[in-house]
């Protein structure tokens, strides 16, 4: 755990820390993790297994991605390739569907701002579960997080006059 003044600069995602107070106690103290925001909307390129799954799982599948302490609904945007579950070579580019027991790399899209990492750079916030009726259906980790950008949205006409007021 590291100790937290107000003039240090924040520590990395992850970091257990506490803030000291006048007159609390260490052991009354709460220590809190750090964890990293997602603003607006973002993409995630993850690698995926299927587990269990009834049926097949197509693109546009929104069932509930448990990461860390975040259960957040996300899309299944595109299928991109079905890889090998154990060497991690692409059998299929753009598949239709998969089914349990197939791997596969797929672009998701968090309905709600979420807290999540690339499993290279933080591990505790790059893997995930994904849940649908009640089951684990699938596991897999975050190969990458596309955020998009603050700007990229609809401009309202009072945003454009404003803009334009400035210049």
């Amino acid at each position: 755990m590291h100790k937290l003044d107000s003039s240090s600069v924040c520590p990395d995602a992850g970091a257990c820390v506490g803030k000291p107070r006048r007159g609390c106690f260490e052991t009354f103290c709460r220590h809190i993790l750090v964890m990293c925001m997602l603003s607006g909307r973002c993409r995630l390129c993850v690698q995926v297994i299927i587990l269990n799954h009834p049926g097949q799982i197509n693109a546009g599948y929104a069932p509930v991605l448990d990461c860390h302490t975040s259960h957040i609904a996300c899309k299944f945007r595109d299928l991109l390739e079905k890889i090998d579950r154990r060497s991690g070579k692409k059998l299929e580019d753009n598949p239709q569907h998969v089914k349990s027991g197939d791997a596969a790399i797929v672009n998701m899209v968090p309905q709600k701002p979420m807290c999540v990492e690339p499993f290279s750079e933080y591990a505790p916030l790059g893997r995930f579960a994904v849940r649908d009726m009640r089951q684990t259906v699938a596991v897999g980790v975050i190969k990458e997080v596309k955020k998009r950008d603050a700007g990229a949205g609809k401009v309202t006409k009072a945003a454009q006059k404003a803009q334009a007021k400035k210049k």
